[in-house]
């Protein structure tokens, strides 16, 4: 019964809680499918990570710095979900600029590559995450246009169940 009332009651601080319940014993959600839902996307949530390969050439990174790199990309995953990344970063002496990075975001639909040139690794860096940032907001943008202006299209429901989906609303 405590399940059923934290289901019914959307009080985000019964939300944790529901959750923990659910966690412990998902036996109990089995007969109320919206409770299941719920729990299941929550869990879904939590488990979706995005695998990154890094490609360094011409220089040495450590730890931290390769922890530094991920951070961007990790943020980026808020706005869209990334199931990879691949990561190219070169250093070469001979060319000016010496640094390049290219980065290939595997995503729903198109994948999402951004290419940067510059003098130091940060600069580089900063180029090629705010490339990815524009073109996963221009992305969002272009699907929020496609559905409001599709939406002389959509039926209401209520039409839809009296048998009037030819008819605008």
């Amino acid at each position: 019964m405590k399940l059923r009332n934290a289901v019914l009651n959307p009080d985000p601080g019964l939300q944790s809680a529901r959750m923990h319940d659910l966690d412990n014993n998902p036996g109990e959600i089995r007969g109320d499918l919206r409770a299941f839902s719920l729990w299941l996307a929550k869990r879904t949530i939590q488990k979706t990570f995005m695998k990154i390969q890094f490609h360094i050439r011409g220089f040495n990174l450590d730890a931290g710095s390769r922890h530094w790199l991920e951070q961007p990309l990790e943020a980026l995953q808020r706005l869209i979900p990334i199931n990879a990344a691949a990561v190219v970063l070169e250093h070469q002496r001979d060319v000016t600029p010496a640094f390049r990075a290219f980065v290939s975001l595997a995503v729903p639909g198109p994948d999402i590559h951004a290419e940067a040139h510059d003098h130091t690794l940060e600069a580089v860096w900063l180029k090629v995450t705010a490339t990815l940032r524009r073109q996963i907001e221009q992305r969002k943008t272009r699907q929020l246009i496609r559905v409001k202006s599709n939406d002389h299209l959509r039926v209401p429901a209520s039409l839809r169940s009296q048998g009037l989906a030819g008819v605008r609303a």
